[in-house]
């Protein structure tokens, strides 16, 4: 094979598998023709991905692009980028990436992946990926790639549907960070009350109250238009924390109203006044044959249904099932986490923001790589919902960090150059 240019290798690639298939299965065993398939895929996503003719990237190359390359091979895993679509453990990354150096080996190309001091991006996002598996309990975020499917199934369906009004706690939830309790119920028939009295834990409709410019409060009673609403102030009369009564302000997102706040509380409204739901019954509510209370069951399987179309998950296999018991309605707390800290906020700025008594949030954090701005624009938070926040002494809080090697291809491009 040594006669062939590797860009020729891999266009005989096709051919030749056909070919040494029997025999690879019968020769060298299962390992082998994983190893084959991994290395395969490695050298297919350096030639049409990256556009490389040297996937090896021999001759007078600098090491750290070898690097470079390696650990936005990493990223791609990471994402799903894998053979057959799938999420991948870290276990799993590491293999298709040390089957990737053998290449490097066979042409003794010394791959500072595996000499260098451990500390490259690459390395070290697997690291915190690894950590992020050792969390206990942890949930997955709804990605970026999720809110469009989740966008796209919403429209398709009637306003009263549990999708839509899913979709609607979904959108909201990604500027609130709201916690199961404060909008949706164990059952779907009944709905959790604080103590012994009549009064609902989850969101009721006086809790949602819209202003239009300069701050005026509006007709709640005959909502008033989207057009004529600037903001919306959601009150937390019971919260896990203990900060009973918070009221926190939510402007309208002009830029993106598909995924405005503002937007997603009127339709939840105004859905729950079209099912004459009582004003003192939690707003989480959907027509299934009858007024129905949306269910912490219900976000679990819509978003791994969800989940399971984005990224090709199957059900009924069980390393699947396992990937899909992550999403819960807590992905969506994680989802807002997440989406704060990749616009560059501060940890102490998410914790105030999204209501966290603890740092327990910073789990969930720097567990996903987000190739450089894709989809910032339309998935972001806009910054007339960033004010300026001060903690309980009443100290102002830093609302940016230092950028993360993590954060993005540009920073992994940065890091891998410095």
């Amino acid at each position: 094979m040594s006669a062939f240019s590797p860009e020729q290798r891999a266009n005989l690639d096709d051919y030749g598998g056909h070919l040494s298939t029997e025999l690879r299965r019968s020769g060298r065993g299962k390992s082998a023709t994983t190893e084959r398939s991994r290395q395969n895929h490695f050298l297919n996503w350096a030639y049409d991905t990256i556009g490389l003719s040297d996937p090896c990237m021999g001759g007078r190359v600098h090491p750290q692009a070898r690097n470079y390359l390696l650990a936005c091979y990493a990223v791609s895993l990471v994402k799903g980028e894998t053979i057959r679509g799938h999420l991948l453990r870290h276990k799993t990354i590491t293999r298709y990436i040390s089957v990737a150096c053998k290449l490097f080996e066979k042409r003794k190309i010394l791959d500072p992946y595996l000499q260098g001091s451990g500390h490259g991006p690459g390395q070290h996002h697997l690291r915190r990926r690894q950590d992020y598996e050792a969390v206990e309990n942890r949930r997955n975020m709804i990605s970026d790639e999720m809110m469009v499917d989740i966008l796209r199934r919403a429209a398709k369906e009637s306003p009263t549907s549990l999708v839509a009004a899913l979709a609607d706690w979904i959108i909201l939830g990604q500027y609130t960070g709201f916690r199961l309790s404060e909008w949706a119920q164990e059952t779907c028939r009944a709905y959790a009350r604080i103590g012994h009295t009549s009064d609902a834990v989850a969101m009721t409709r006086d809790d949602f109250v819209f202003k239009g410019p300069h701050g005026l409060t509006l007709d709640q009673h005959n909502l008033p238009a989207y057009a004529d609403i600037e903001s919306v102030d959601v009150h937390w009369r019971h919260q896990k924390n203990g900060d009973h009564g918070e009221q926190i302000e939510y402007a309208k997102n002009r830029q993106h109203p598909q995924m405005c706040g503002v937007a997603a509380a009127l339709r939840i409204v105004e859905r729950a006044d079209q099912l004459n739901n009582p004003s003192h019954h939690p707003l989480g509510v959907y027509d299934d044959h009858g007024t129905k209370f949306i269910t912490g069951a219900d976000t679990a399987s819509f978003l791994r249904t969800v989940a399971a179309a984005v990224y090709k998950l199957d059900p009924e296999k069980k390393r699947d099932q396992e990937i899909l018991s992550r999403y819960s309605a807590h992905s969506i707390r994680v989802r807002a986490a997440n989406v704060l800290h990749r616009q560059g906020m501060s940890d102490s700025y998410i914790q105030k923001r999204l209501r966290w008594k603890s740092t327990t949030f910073l789990n969930y954090l720097r567990n996903t790589i987000y190739a450089a701005d894709q989809h910032n624009a339309l998935m972001g938070i806009p910054t007339n919902n960033l004010p300026d926040l001060s903690d309980r002494a009443g100290r102002p809080l830093n609302r940016f960090r230092l950028p993360q090697p993590t954060d993005s291809f540009r920073a992994l491009a940065a890091a891998a150059a410095a």
